[in-house]
């Protein structure tokens, strides 16, 4: 299933570069290098208090034409997790989308493929990540849009062990406005099977497979401020684990312009899962799903705008990545200086 979705989005692209140099076009870049101290917390990967180092490096290209648009996005962010005690992580993206607007509709296809390395004295571990999804917003009354999102993501895990996990969602929500607020609500609903394989012994092979489904919500303001809040809350069930089992997922996004030039925002990211299982963790922990985004953050960003081209910032806050093998983790609290440059 996964080559022939790879096969027909590499056929497509090139149509759509082809016609992105029919239209109008833009370039956009920027280079954040951080700088700080990384103040460990209950973690196994990280143990002590140490500097951080970060570099994140991102290209996208854009292009308009009348009632159709495309971009394609490349991002690179490696970290140095001090000199104790030595993690360094990597991760790749690449993230193409093709949108299109038809008379009582718009649709959609968006591509995202992202690599992720965590190489320290506990772990080599290697992320792989698939997602395609087609989306449409339907105008069937006035002022109230129906989206529907429907997907196909693939996550495979690799240190000493392999672990694949394949899922289908869709993704639905129905929006309405009230003056400068937006609201959708909606239903997730997810198709997931995990796979585990030890590299050293093929012949041990384990599998997993169940349903996550529940509402969401999505309210947003914009005005003097602007906020996002999305929350989603999902029954889950599988084979491994007993009712009532369910998972939280949180995402609040909060700031304002203070002045033309002095920017303040706030990130809350966070997922949290409470299963009830039908035998220990410590037999089941690599069957049990694992979502594709693992960052938990809550921090605080104060920016400083010197140009068009160049800002100054300070951020800080926490932030806790949650790795299903063996119940590793890494996390702290950071105090960040950073340099950005763009256009």
């Amino acid at each position: 299933m996964r080559s022939i979705w790879v096969v027909f989005f590499l056929k497509a692209m090139p149509l759509i570069l082809l016609a992105a140099t029919r239209s109008y076009s833009q370039v956009s870049w920027s280079i954040n290098t951080l700088g700080g101290y990384n103040f460990a917390s209950a973690s196994r990967v990280i143990d002590k208090n140490d500097l951080l180092l970060s570099f994140d490096g991102e290209f996208e290209y854009n292009y308009e034409q009348e009632n159709r648009e495309a971009s394609f996005l490349i991002r690179v962010k490696p970290e140095l997790y001090g000199i104790h005690n030595n993690l360094k992580t990597l991760k790749l993206k690449a993230k193409g989308n093709y949108f299109q607007k038809e008379e009582n509709f718009n649709w959609g296809i968006n591509l995202t493929r992202q690599h992720n390395i965590y190489d320290s004295k506990d772990i080599n571990l290697y992320y792989d990540i698939f997602i395609l999804n087609a989306e449409a917003s339907l105008f069937i009354i006035y002022n109230t849009p129906f989206t529907i999102n429907l997907g196909y993501a693939y996550q495979t895990a690799k240190d000493a062990f392999e672990q694949n996990l394949d899922l289908l969602f869709l993704d639905s929500k129905l929006f309405t406005r009230f003056g400068y607020f937006k609201m959708g609500y909606g239903l997730y609903l997810e198709r997931f099977d995990v796979v585990y394989e030890q590299h050293k012994s093929f012949d041990y092979k384990n599998t997993n497979n169940g349903w996550r489904i529940g509402p969401q919500i999505l309210l947003a303001y914009l005005r003097n401020w602007t906020v996002r809040f999305e929350y989603r809350f999902l029954i889950h069930d599988s084979p491994l684990t007993q009712s009532f089992s369910y998972d939280q997922w949180l995402r609040l996004l909060a700031g304002k312009f203070i002045f033309d030039n002095l920017s303040a925002f706030v990130l809350v990211d966070y997922y949290s899962r409470n299963y009830k299982l039908k035998m220990s963790a410590a037999d089941i922990l690599p069957l049990l799903y694992s979502p594709i985004d693992q960052e938990n953050n809550l921090y605080l960003k104060v920016e400083y705008d010197l140009s068009e081209m160049f800002s100054v910032y300070i951020r800080s806050g926490y932030s806790k990545e949650n790795f299903f093998v063996n119940d590793l983790s890494y996390s702290g609290w950071t105090v960040l200086l950073g340099l950005s440059v763009g256009n």
